[in-house]
């Protein structure tokens, strides 16, 4: 029994230190791939979009599903908690975006027409930007992993 016991405890000491080495490894591997982003710098550049956004926009910032503060929400969330790693890879895969996506995410949002630049009543924001805004921020959402596929509504 005593043998079973050993057998046991070495066998997951072996499988833990692997598992260990093993996400480094496969980390390693993600970032020399030159077409994908580490989440925290897809962060950086989607905070500085969407501050850009909001400053040449009034009416983004004064609309009433509050992209602003989802967007930041969005920037701030982990793409892979403790409950979510790989045993293998670890979060190698979640942690890093395809450029590709992340690119067009961050030109939607700079693209963003902003006929509603003068401010003013936020309910009577135009259809077409509540169209524009809310699909550029259901792509984003699914490109950051987010668990927010909407806009806080206010």
């Amino acid at each position: 029994m005593k043998l079973l016991y050993r057998i046991l405890f070495i066998s997951i000491s072996v499988l833990l230190t692997s598992s260990c080495f093993s996400s480094y490894f496969f980390e390693g591997i993600e970032d020399l791939d030159s077409s994908k982003i580490h989440y925290k710098q897809a962060q950086e550049k989607l905070s500085v979009a969407v501050a850009s956004l909001s400053a040449r926009c009034k009416g983004f910032h004064e609309s009433l599903y509050n992209y602003e503060t989802s967007y930041l929400f969005m920037a701030a969330s982990n793409p892979c908690g403790e409950l979510d790693e790989d045993l293998i890879k670890g979060c190698a895969e979640r942690d890093y975006y395809k450029k590709r996506e992340v690119n067009l995410c961050l030109t939607l949002i700079t693209a963003d027409p902003c006929t509603d630049a003068a401010g003013g009543d936020p309910t009577s924001e135009p259809e077409e930007m509540k169209q524009y805004r809310f699909s550029t921020f259901a792509y984003c959402s699914g490109i950051f992993g987010s668990m927010m596929p909407m806009p806080m509504f206010l």
